[in-house]
């Protein structure tokens, strides 16, 4: 195996975790900030004035839209390490069509990316409680 294709297999692993951290870090903050805004806005008379309703339903519309890109775009890179580990394995190894005690198709990368879904454990929710809440901005603003 070359040295270079094996620096790179491990900067797309270290890249691939910094991103999954980063996707959960950012989720973890926005279900502490957002309710936490909710429960002000809704708690506090003064927030509840028509320019301070505005201003924070904007700012909560944004800054969910911005964290959806964020997840978006994240995902995308994440995706991309994956499938160059994915190809660098198969380099490493043969298909498992031929004799080996090693094959490509039991690699890390190979398996993370052919891991089945479960409902449970499905990261689509992660995005729909994103549209949930930015969702829930613009009703307060709007029927607010």
């Amino acid at each position: 195996m070359d040295d270079k294709l094996k620096i790179e297999y491990q900067q797309c692993w270290e890249t691939w975790r910094f991103l999954v951290g980063l996707r959960f870090t950012v989720f973890r903050l926005f279900l502490l900030l957002s309710p936490a805004l909710f429960i002000a806005v809704l708690s506090q008379p003064a927030l509840q004035q028509p320019g301070y309703k505005d201003a924070l339903s904007l700012f909560g519309i944004v800054s969910t839209f911005l964290v959806i890109t964020l997840e978006c775009r994240n995902k995308q890179l994440y995706k991309c390490c994956l499938a160059r580990a994915k190809a660098l394995e198969g380099l490493f190894y043969p298909q498992s069509s031929q004799p080996s005690t090693v094959n490509a198709d039991d690699c890390i990368a190979h398996l993370l990316d052919s891991a089945k879904a479960r409902p449970w454990a499905w990261h689509g929710h992660i995005l729909t409680l994103y549209v949930v809440v930015i969702l829930a901005w613009i009703a307060f603003w709007v029927l607010g």
